[in-house]
């Protein structure tokens, strides 16, 4: 298969290794097998080579379908060409086993998106049409199974951390007798940016009250030991509440149980219960609604329909964003003005002229903007009281808006709830450990070792609520961050936390500590 389809199909294959231990545990006896999705045949070739009785593999690509059927032997496998959410088996499986396909519901084709929500409705799931396509093949494929049948199968870790995932693992909790989850250290796909883990349910037709949390280092050390690899219970309500993530397990629970006393006491908060997040501004086409202020001039629009900027997250350096770093960024391409029309009257001469140039290129056909009442008139554009980084290596920032200016949807915004919120106070505390930890607790990461934090994810990170904070010692980690000093900037704040929450030193370290473990796991998986 050409990559160019792999990826629109969401198809990456599963190493020998994987399918084997998937197979192994699948199907312990001869029995009947289907893989959903099945590409290069890696589950069936596993199986066939067992000489199970039967086995169905379903495949959407009639080209990949064709090189299969050459490398998996006929007599054993059947190879279905067509879209799965067609498939209608005469009798039930023994076994599921695959790797779905891990399409976003932006890419997910309407037609087979609608039979696939049709068929999860049937099952009792009522996902939403932004669910990636990965979720409607557990819940259609673990109908297939008999009763006390058995589900093995490559998931992404969104099963663990994603709102549209929610229904299929209540889902697998009231329709499995035992339900792991298998984590790795290592990445089972380590040239692709997705975390990814395997998921193993046993006993079709009944239900649990917990689950198996499995950490291994990596699939071959599965493969030795098995399930004598340490496992963790978990209960599945816990994580359908919000109240709990995987990665807890992965950590010192003593660092964790500080956090709850802090918020217990009162010493601190939640980022949501005194701040809003959200994102910046959709434009649709940055290319022609961003313009330093060399192209604006240039174009000799008007200031009335110009609103300052910052473009992106590199145009932030410290705990503050003021005019000087505005203007420095915009010689650097990372801030300028956006193309903000508010009122049709604003359009005079020049101003349509440079709206022409945008029509000559398209911009005006691009779906965000051909959507819009008015295609030139971008919505949402807000002044926030402080920006979000939502990505980072290390971990994302929050930055006072000293410049007053508006942001794109590469930040979020962050906005006070009722009462005007102090936010410097907020945005020194949040490089405390306290904060870092749960921010590495509620994020989860991207390829690259990077984590992501949605605007959801962020209002549940935790601060300690400092009932002062002195202009020098904001201005002492300002500076500290610009020059790159993220380690000596967060000691900093950890000794003020000391002071003021009477947090004990010793007990931070044990924050600090955890800290460092998930991030060293976050990189170790790049």
């Amino acid at each position: 298969m050409l990559n160019a389809e792999r990826k629109s199909l969401g198809a990456f294959y599963t190493d020998k290794a994987a399918a084997q231990f998937i197979v192994d545990w699948a199907l312990p006896r001869r029995g009947r097998l289907l893989d959903p999705s099945c590409g290069d045949g890696v589950f069936l070739s596993v199986a066939s080579s067992r000489q199970m009785s039967r086995g169905v593999g379903v495949e959407i690509s009639e080209l990949q379908s064709r090189q299969t059927r050459t490398l998996v032997p006929a007599p054993l496998i059947e190879i279905i060409t067509g879209d799965f959410f067609d498939y209608y088996p005469t009798e039930k499986f023994d076994a599921v086993v695959g790797n779905p396909p891990f399409i976003r519901y932006q890419s997910f084709p309407t037609t087979s998106r609608e039979k696939a929500l049709f068929r999860c409705r049937l099952a009792g799931v009522a996902l939403n049409k932004l669910s990636s396509s990965w979720a409607h093949f557990v819940v259609v494929a673990s109908e297939m199974l008999k009763v006390g049948g058995r589900l093995g199968l490559v998931l992404p870790a969104e099963l663990l951390h994603a709102n549209y995932a929610k229904p299929v693992l209540a889902y697998l909790a009231r329709s499995f007798e035992s339900v792991t989850i298998v984590t790795f250290k290592r990445r089972l796909f380590p040239d692709i940016s997705q975390d990814t883990l395997i998921l193993l349910a046993s006993g079709r037709g009944a239900s649990c009250d917990r689950m198996m949390h499995i950490d291994a280092e990596s699939i071959d050390d599965l493969r030795v030991h098995g399930f004598d690899t340490s496992g963790t219970e978990v209960s599945p309500q816990e994580y359908l509440r919000g109240n709990r993530r995987m990665k807890e397990n992965f950590i010192d629970p003593k660092a964790l149980q500080l956090i709850e006393g802090l918020l217990e006491s009162g010493l601190a908060y939640r980022l949501g219960d005194k701040l809003s997040s959200d994102i910046g501004y959709v434009t649709g086409a940055n290319e022609f609604f961003h313009l330093t202020s060399a192209r604006a001039k240039e174009m000799r629009l008007p200031n009335a329909v110009l609103s300052p900027a910052v473009f992106r997250s590199r145009g932030l350096s410290g705990l503050a964003f003021t005019i000087e770093d505005w203007k420095r960024a915009d010689e650097n391409g990372e801030a300028g003005y956006l193309l903000h029309i508010t009122d049709s009257r604003l359009v005079r001469a020049s101003t349509r002229r440079y709206l022409n140039f945008g029509e000559s290129q398209g911009y005006h056909e691009r779906h965000k903007c051909r959507i819009r009442k008015t295609w030139y008139s971008v919505p949402h554009v807000y002044r926030p009281e402080a920006f979000l980084t939502s990505m980072s290596g290390e971990m994302p920032f929050i930055v006072v808006n000293d410049a007053n200016v508006v942001t794109s949807n590469s930040l979020h915004i962050l906005r006070s709830r009722g009462n005007k919120a102090d936010f410097r106070r907020v945005a020194f505390s949040w490089l405390s450990a306290v904060s870092a930890l749960s921010v590495e607790v509620e994020g989860h990461a991207l390829g690259g070792g990077m984590l992501k934090l949605e605007p959801k994810e962020s209002e549940r990170v935790v601060l300690v609520d400092l009932p002062r904070l002195r202009a020098k010692d904001f201005n002492h980690v300002d500076g500290l961050l610009r020059s790159g000093d993220l380690q000596v900037a967060g000691d900093f704040v950890d000794a003020i936390v000391c002071d003021q929450a009477g947090v004990p030193k010793r007990t931070l370290k044990i924050v600090r500590r955890a800290v460092q473990e998930l991030r060293s796991r976050r990189r170790k998986q790049r």
